[in-house]
């Protein structure tokens, strides 16, 4: 061997060695290793080396995995995952127009769980659609007024109305297995975890419910107003009033453990984990509490503008303002990670905001759904949903592969009549170019 010629060192360690060294590049360096020899080739197909690759990233293999790909589970759900987050940062997408039944049908709640979206409208009924044909599978009938929350798991659907009962549906037949009466008023909000459901109604009061038996199990009290949100992840209960207090309940015992205040302010949002209750108070404070203990762990302050929607996962906080930027927090340390903003033409105040892997999703009131990078803080994608004058509401769902939108133009009056579009980030390229054809949606 000549002198400075390139020598081939892994071909000679054994296996275990040299996948540890692959381990350290990349998925597009191991690609492009595999091109150079058969041995390197063989080491760089190994599934054990793409899964621990999808276990850094959190990628799950029977979701995503392409199973038309020659290749192994792992290293198809690895590429498979990237051709996905690919299509998100570059507005690739295929869009399905959700066929209503009225023209003048308004959306009043939404739901979605990666394949199937449940939405309820004006009619006072829930129609349960396929989110990857749009097709409207069944429709739910026996709310007697409007519905205004719902959920679903695999097996069950739950919505709450106006009517001041709770109804739950087997999702799979639509037929209605129980229903749940108790409150004295419209039920506003409502929280399903395993077997049992949690409900906030105008009445002042929370229930907890046995879904399998319809009975309720507890009853909570001691808010001043009507319950406008409440979580539950098997031990406490967490609930937001219009009194714009937090209240932290021992389901068990029927007692409120703890009131969550912050000095004299007042509560405008809420949002929880399972570990932590995050709180806006005086619309520009954020709040991060300990669920278990009620302690105050982080006060994050310093941006001037109001803050009108947040969102958490894991350690990282999301807060979309008032002057349309969003702010990236680590709850851990305190700290402002990036201050997210998009193109000049952008004013309009977001109204809603969500965590998609690397992605955050914010929706504003001119009609748009912006993407950034939460981790470079980068600005992606705008997508207008309306090409109508005037503001907009939208309420919007996001999976691995899809998000839901359901946009209503504010009129002087009422909300207009609502579209639902879905927007499919796995779809390939030739599915992504029928998004050409859909009049709502634009990437820009």
């Amino acid at each position: 061997m000549e002198a400075g010629e390139p020598q081939d060192f892994i071909s000679s360690f054994p296996d275990e060695l040299a996948l540890r060294i692959l381990s350290y590049l990349d998925a597009k360096d191991i690609l492009q290793v595999a091109q150079t020899c058969q041995r390197w080739r063989e080491l760089a197909e190994d599934e054990g080396l793409w899964q621990g690759k999808c276990k850094v990233d959190r990628i799950d293999v029977a979701r995503s995995r392409d199973p038309g790909s020659p290749a192994g589970p792992w290293k198809s759900a690895y590429i498979r995952q990237h051709q996905i987050n690919t299509n998100w940062r570059r507005g690739r997408f295929r869009s399905i127009n959700l066929r209503l039944r009225h023209d003048d049908e308004v959306i009043t709640c939404l739901e979605f769980d990666g394949s199937r979206i449940l939405s309820s409208d004006s009619w006072k009924t829930i129609k349960v659609w396929s989110a990857v044909t749009g097709e409207c599978l069944r429709t739910l009938v026996g709310h007697a007024d409007i519905i205004f929350t719902m959920q679903m798991s695999s097996e069950i659907i739950i919505s709450g109305s106006l009517d001041q009962t709770l109804k739950v549906w087997d999702a799979e037949t639509g037929d209605c297995i129980h229903t749940l009466r108790g409150h004295s008023a419209g039920v506003e909000c409502v929280h399903l975890c395993g077997k049992r459901a949690v409900s906030g109604s105008q009445d002042r009061t929370i229930r907890v419910w046995d879904i399998e038996t319809g009975r309720c199990l507890h009853l909570l009290t001691g808010h001043r107003d009507f319950i406008k949100c409440v979580r539950y992840h098997g031990q406490r209960v967490v609930s937001f009033a219009y009194d714009s207090t937090v209240k932290i309940w021992d389901p068990e015992s029927e007692s409120c453990v703890r009131t969550l205040q912050g000095r004299a302010d007042k509560t405008s949002s809420l949002e929880t984990d399972g570990v932590h209750v995050v709180t806006v108070s005086d619309r520009t404070t954020i709040r991060v509490w300990d669920e278990a203990t009620g302690r105050c762990i982080q006060t994050l302050t310093g941006y001037p503008f109001a803050i009108s929607a947040v969102a958490l996962a894991g350690n990282i906080l999301v807060s979309g303002n008032a002057d349309c930027t969003a702010n990236v927090w680590d709850i851990k340390t305190g700290r402002c990670l990036h201050t997210l903003r998009g193109p000049a033409h952008m004013r309009s105040r977001m109204e809603s905001v969500q965590l998609r892997r690397d992605c955050v999703v914010a929706s504003a009131e001119d009609g748009t759904v912006t993407l950034w990078d939460w981790k470079s803080g980068a600005f992606l994608q705008n997508l207008a949903l309306s090409h109508t004058k005037g503001p907009c509401s939208i309420q919007f769902q996001v999976s691995n592969t899809k998000l839901v939108c359901a946009v209503s133009k504010r009129s002087r009056v009422a909300f207009e009549p609502t579209k639902v579009v879905v927007l499919d980030f796995g779809a390939d390229e030739k599915q992504q170019s029928e998004r050409q054809n859909c009049p709502h949606f634009q990437a820009g």
